[in-house]
């Protein structure tokens, strides 16, 4: 679930019916309660035990791996070793594509798809609402078009 604020001189600006389409969201995950002390969006006693304190925030990358903490938490990976990413395992052929990546429990995942990754790329939902659990997750595309490039997006629900 998101929330979104909109901000307006007054209040009557910012009352009303807002429709958001193809938005994307840029920032800091709000968490509630007392389980994200500094309001970063990542857990304390995830930070405490990944980095022994709270000194790195949500967008850093301290093991260089190109994914953010935040991509790092919720692809249940090790923030500080370069070699542990969330990433597609392996993509088999015959007579379609069968996708297969390691999941975890607690995490839903989302498989999109491509034909083109020039240009203003447009990806395509495959599947969505996959339930992660402990373990390889596989995802077949019975499509057998060529040129169709992957991504899979986790979430924790």
């Amino acid at each position: 679930t998101v929330t979104v604020r909109i901000h307006g001189d007054s209040a009557t600006s910012a009352s009303g019916t807002w429709r958001l389409d193809n938005v994307t969201l840029l920032g800091e995950v709000l968490m509630s309660g007392s389980d994200d002390s500094d309001g970063d969006g990542l857990p304390d006693a995830w930070e405490s035990a990944h980095f022994g304190g709270l000194g790195y925030g949500p967008g850093d990358d301290p093991d260089g791996d190109g994914q953010s903490n935040l991509e790092e938490f919720v692809g249940g990976t090790e923030p500080t070793n370069a070699a542990s990413f969330f990433a597609i395992a392996s993509i088999q052929f015959d007579g379609g594509s069968r996708l297969s990546f390691e999941g975890l429990t607690g995490r839903t995942y989302r498989v999109l798809y491509s034909t083109n990754l020039l240009g203003d790329i447009q990806w395509t939902n495959l599947t969505d609402g996959i339930s992660g659990s402990n373990g390889t997750l596989s995802v077949t595309d019975t499509n057998d078009a060529p040129n169709r490039f992957y991504r899979i997006r986790a979430s924790i629900p």
